[in-house]
């Protein structure tokens, strides 16, 4: 996937362990989003194998912008952190627990 200099959406997960939650969401993500988007994904200090799973998926491409925080941060400054990373039309939050 490659990354537009200014996405239409910019779709922002923010995690923090629950790896098989977030997996669940981002592959049920990738699966049925066709729009044009940009995907910012921001681990809050992760202490399973989360940050692994996604340094993969950014390495494929599958995410936009990777930020691995050392420490929990809280949700909102995640997203706020997320939505800074790349200009959108449109800007979207989404739970790491949200199936589509």
């Amino acid at each position: 996937m490659s990354q537009p200099a200014t996405a239409q959406v910019n779709l922002t997960v923010v995690t923090c362990n629950r790896l098989e939650c977030t997996r669940e969401c981002l592959e049920s993500l990738f699966a049925r989003t066709s729009h044009p988007y940009s995907l910012v994904v921001v681990d809050n200090g992760s202490a399973d194998d989360s940050r692994e799973y996604l340094a993969g998926l950014h390495a494929a491409g599958r995410i936009h912008r990777l930020i691995l925080l050392e420490e929990n941060r809280g949700v909102s400054c995640g997203y706020n952190l997320g939505w800074s990373q790349l200009a959108a039309e449109h800007y979207v939050k989404i739970d790491n627990d949200v199936v589509f």
